[in-house]
């Protein structure tokens, strides 16, 4: 059975750059997934700390109980979060019209994650090209 990891969307560091509204809705449909693995749910704008070592360990060890969903959602989110990858996305949502929240510190996984979660079928042909 061939495995993905995550090379660039993975990581503590790529994962706290990332809105974290906009992160715990991408996240928010594999919560029961999270849980099980000893993450907690956590409110997009919730005071809380958020574990992201934890996170990224769970990210990164995907087994056969993981959604099938999450897997397609983390490698087409972290082939594009790279700056050419956002270069791409940016240009296909402004072809397309999408309005994009995009401040000047925004990261390439940010932008992932947003197109992902606006148009994931975008981000799958901004990939496939």
């Amino acid at each position: 059975m061939a495995t993905f990891r995550p090379t660039h969307f993975a990581s503590p560091d790529t994962l706290a750059a990332v809105h974290r509204p906009r992160l715990a809705a991408f996240l928010g449909p594999y919560q029961g997934f999270l849980e099980a693995r000893g993450f907690p749910a956590t409110a997009g704008d919730a005071p809380v700390a958020i574990d992201y070592a934890r996170l990224a360990q769970i990210l990164l060890a995907p087994d056969q109980d993981t959604p099938p969903e999450l897997i397609d959602a983390l490698y087409y989110v972290d082939r594009l979060a790279t700056p050419q990858g956002m270069a791409d996305l940016l240009t296909a949502a402004r072809d397309r019209g999408l309005a994009l929240g995009v401040a000047d510190d925004v990261t390439p996984a940010d932008v992932a994650v947003q197109v992902w979660l606006q148009a994931p079928r975008l981000v799958e042909r901004v990939e496939a090209e």
